[in-house]
């Protein structure tokens, strides 16, 4: 089953992010708190600042997610839920949500399960004027994908700059080379390499 990396309890590896999506099955054999982890990591890696709670005694709000707009910041309040697929989450749970973002002035709740939700859940949350979001194990899946994908990204672009930076100061130093182009001798912005 897929669990987070011990020494990186904060955040989920990107191999998690890369073994769920293909193994769905195993986000409900997550340890709770580890599944919270795992939501929370999807959203840091979109952006977000995420604050998890104490895992007991949250009050009903597992995760507080901070969206930047050009206004101020969205609130997001979010409860999840780790159910096997044949556990599906009620009404009452989401109706719990609903009561907090109202209490709490929060733009939106999201309530993430690993499973589904109860028929009528959707109609009730659909009715709530995009205030209230619900998200299934397909929806976890894709999140995790992308999560992955920024992932890899991200290490390409770090590895580029890597190989990049040392080229980079050589140039500097030079000022000039017989088979570079350069396209700003103070602060290069591109070079080519001249082939025979």
């Amino acid at each position: 089953p897929c669990k987070p990396n011990e020494a990186d309890a904060g955040d989920a590896s990107g191999d998690l992010y890369q073994h769920c999506p293909n193994y769905p099955d195993d986000f409900h054999r997550l340890h709770h708190r580890d599944f919270e982890k795992l939501v929370s990591s999807v959203f840091a890696a979109r952006g977000w600042r995420t604050e998890l709670g104490p895992g007991s005694g949250d009050g009903g709000v597992d995760l507080r997610l901070w969206q930047t707009d050009p206004i101020g910041d969205l609130l997001t309040l979010v409860q999840i839920k780790r159910h096997a697929a044949h556990r599906p989450v009620h009404l009452d749970a989401v109706a719990a949500l609903e009561t907090h973002v109202n209490r709490e002035g929060a733009n939106r709740g999201l309530v993430v399960t690993s499973s589904r939700f109860l028929p009528g859940v959707h109609e009730f949350a659909g009715k709530q004027s995009y205030r209230l979001q619900l998200a299934e194990q397909a929806d976890l899946q894709s999140w995790c994908a992308q999560a992955a994908q920024e992932q890899v990204l991200a290490r390409n672009r770090a590895l580029a700059l890597d190989a990049l930076v040392p080229l980079m100061q050589e140039l500097r130093s030079a000022i000039t080379h017989p088979r570079l182009l350069v396209g700003d001798r103070l602060s290069p912005s591109f070079c080519l390499v001249l082939r025979e």
